[in-house]
């Protein structure tokens, strides 16, 4: 396996980063879903519920398609775990008034306290990773990872052939 070298470089960089991230992915996905489910939830409830709020904590009503793409969660595993959650009253759903095909999602109250509370232990685990790795460091790779994410956006029928 490739290791960090600096003369990693070309298409082989970019396969060992795309191997490498990954393996965080999975890492720290493990580790926050471990968290969550102590408190007997997962970790695509809490992706969903913090895209049905702002930075601010507000209810924020998103068509499904962009809860989709904020989570990375697919379209049919979405559709489970938001019927638990209707289910559950964490999350409501109804038609988008202005154009009837759209599904639009919202946070209620419960879903608001039990984001609040899932939002403190990710956080906690953030700040045990960010001790370890170092605040900058974190905050410097999700700089990197966000250029990286506009870089790579395709538009339909850019990808490389």
């Amino acid at each position: 396996m490739l290791d960090s070298r600096e003369d990693i470089v070309g298409g082989e960089a970019v396969a060992h980063l795309a191997r490498v991230l990954g393996r965080a992915d999975r890492r720290l996905a493990g580790r926050l879903a471990e968290v969550l489910a102590r408190d007997g939830h997962t970790l695509d409830q809490w992706r969903v519920l913090s895209v049905l709020v702002d930075s601010h904590g507000r209810p924020r009503r998103r068509a499904v398609r962009e809860v989709v793409e904020a989570t990375g969660v697919p379209g049919p595993a979405l559709t489970r775990v938001v019927d638990r959650m209707v289910a559950s009253d964490l999350v409501d759903r109804r038609t988008d008034d202005d154009d009837r095909r759209r599904v639009l999602l919202g946070i209620t109250a419960d879903g608001r306290t039990l984001h609040a509370r899932l939002s403190d232990l990710v956080r906690a685990e953030g700040a045990a990773i960010e001790e370890q790795v170092g605040a900058a460091e974190v905050a410097e790779l999700a700089r990197l990872l966000e250029r990286l994410l506009t870089a790579t956006t395709l538009d339909e029928g850019t990808a490389s052939q």
